[in-house]
């Protein structure tokens, strides 16, 4: 059974750049209106985030892009591994797994009728910055 997902909407449209975007989600909805203006960013994809009532959770939608177009669907994962990567750079992860990362994310791409084709969940992916004390990872 496939099943419509709502999220409450702070959103990036095609239209907006990061000088007119949500100001819910300022690093998220920043980073991709500025991917947008330097055309790094899919042209139709839409983008809602949601942040979580305890904060634990962000939950982004990618809409406006088609599982039924060649060229969207590589579009799709495109945008997808953007806006996780984007998201990773303001989560806190603890690489030894001793203590959960302040978030997690979910990124799903949804249909015209709200039902997803595409997604991702997971807390972060990139460098690594030593905070404190650096352990060995065994």
């Amino acid at each position: 059974m496939t099943r419509s997902i709502s999220f409450g909407r702070h959103c990036v449209s095609p239209e907006q750049t990061s000088s007119n975007s949500a100001p819910h989600c300022p690093h998220l909805v920043h980073e991709v209106g500025e991917l947008r203006a330097q055309g790094q960013f899919p042209e139709r994809a839409t983008v809602c985030v949601d942040v979580g009532s305890d904060l634990r959770e962000l939950d982004v939608r990618i809409e406006g892009l088609s599982p039924e177009r060649d060229p969207d669907l590589d579009e799709t994962m495109a945008a997808i591994r953007y806006v996780f990567e984007l998201a990773s750079h303001a989560n806190v992860i603890d690489v030894t797994g001793a203590v959960a990362p302040l978030f997690t994310v979910r990124i799903l791409a949804v249909d015209q009728e709200g039902v997803p084709y595409a997604g991702l969940i997971g807390a972060g992916m990139g460098d690594i910055h030593p905070t404190v004390t650096h352990h060995t990872l065994r």
